[in-house]
């Protein structure tokens, strides 16, 4: 019994000693062994030595009321995962400069109390909760937030966003280029397009298409479509003194000095279209002037005409087989041949109406092979007045001129010479 009292005394005053640096309890059946120290307010392993945990025994938790802080010093390498469920890091002691996760899959970056970078599913958004722009990592683009732009350098070269779907380039502070609501403008300065090669620019809104090219051998632009000029909008050609308009209806061809045409075709005017006139008018100062072509009287209508030269009427054959042909007049000299016979015409009209004012030379080419024509008195309804009411034969080099008038129905003899 000595033995056992001495043995739990020394047992006990052993553990006292010790207390300071490792105790062992005896609770429940189990031996819990310490290894900390208390100094102060701080909890140090019994050697400094020793490590927390290893790699086959870990520690699951640590638990620490808000506001307080652990440093931790990490060595070589570290690996494995470290998990923060609606806690943050922070970087300094008054806590605004901090990287937190404040919801799932997003963490937020904090800088003096601004949030400057927010990763999230979508990208990186830059100065998220103001103004930035958005890196999507999904969608693969850019985009800006308000007032908020990227510098391409510190000279003053700027993209700067406005509004939604709104941006403008800036150039030393000044707008160069804005685009907004689908329009984009250029605030004065040159755009190039192309190098050394030419350049189409191709539209191609809502299914349709367009092309505008500069054509780089011909030092022109080519435009394969239609284009469309509102009324009273120009096309201008050297200065304002000559352009081509659209003014209330009439297509303007204006010019300060002349206007050439020179061609080696024809310059035609009208497109065949039925029963229709076309004219020609001249405004001088004080006097106009007009050009008709009356297409069904087939002739051109001119106010006056006056020749400082000569005028000229060029001749047409007409063939005559029958006593029963009619005279045309499509041309105002007309020279009279047969096929080998003399014929005194029994036609009725013998000449063809004419317009009222119509002059026409009938030129006879053979003596033998005569034309006779002869006066309404001679022959009824033949539409001649001839002078003194006697019938003409037409023989070589003979002529007589004739005039119509539309209200007696009658070609009128001005002058006969038989030569």
């Amino acid at each position: 019994m000595k033995f056992l009292k001495g043995f739990l005394i020394s047992f006990i005053i052993g553990s006292l000693l010790i207390g300071g640096i490792a105790s062992a309890q005896i609770a429940g059946g189990n031996i819990t062994t310490e290894f900390w120290k208390r100094d102060g307010d701080a909890i140090f392993p019994i050697n400094s030595s020793w490590d927390l945990g290893s790699t086959t025994q870990r520690i699951s938790k640590i638990w620490a009321d808000d506001g307080d802080f652990v440093t931790v010093t990490l060595g070589g390498v570290a690996t494995g995962d470290i998990n923060l469920n609606g806690n943050a890091i922070t970087f300094d002691t008054d806590d605004d400069s901090l990287m937190q996760s404040n919801s799932d899959d997003t963490i937020d970056v904090e800088l003096g109390g601004t949030k400057i970078w927010q990763f999230n599913t979508d990208g990186l958004w830059v100065n998220a909760t103001n103004d930035g722009f958005l890196i999507d990592s999904v969608r693969d683009f850019w985009a800006f937030r308000y007032d908020s732009g990227i510098g391409l350098d510190n000279t003053g070269v700027f993209f700067d966003a406005l509004t939604d779907g709104a941006f403008e380039v800036k150039i030393n502070g000044t707008d160069i280029i804005q685009s907004n609501a689908g329009a984009t403008s250029l605030n004065g300065g040159t755009l190039n397009i192309g190098t050394n090669s030419s350049t189409t620019i191709t539209f191609a809104p809502d299914g349709t298409s367009g092309e505008l090219t500069w054509n780089t051998s011909q030092n022109r632009f080519d435009v394969p479509d239609d284009m469309f000029l509102s009324t009273g909008q120009k096309i201008m050609f050297g200065n304002t003194g000559r352009f081509i308009d659209d003014t209330n209806g009439v297509l303007n061809l204006d010019s300060s000095t002349n206007i050439r045409l020179n061609t080696g075709a024809v310059v035609q005017i009208g497109d065949q279209s039925a029963d229709l006139d076309y004219r020609i008018d001249v405004f001088g100062e004080d006097n106009t002037g007009q050009i008709i072509w009356m297409e069904d009287e087939n002739y051109f209508d001119i106010d006056s005409i006056s020749c400082s030269d000569r005028t000229i009427y060029p001749p047409t054959n007409q063939e005559i087989t029958a006593v029963g042909n009619t005279i045309t007049v499509t041309s105002t000299t007309k020279t009279l041949s047969t096929d080998g016979s003399a014929y005194t015409l029994t036609s009725t009209p013998t000449v063809a109406d004419g317009v009222n004012g119509q002059i026409i030379y009938l030129i006879g080419t053979d003596d033998s092979d005569t034309i006779t024509i002869q006066d309404a008195g001679n022959l009824a309804n033949s539409g001649l007045a001839l002078s003194g009411g006697t019938n003409f034969t037409l023989g070589e080099s003979d002529v007589i001129q004739l005039v119509y008038d539309s209200g007696l129905d009658m070609w009128q003899e001005i002058t006969r010479s038989d030569n």
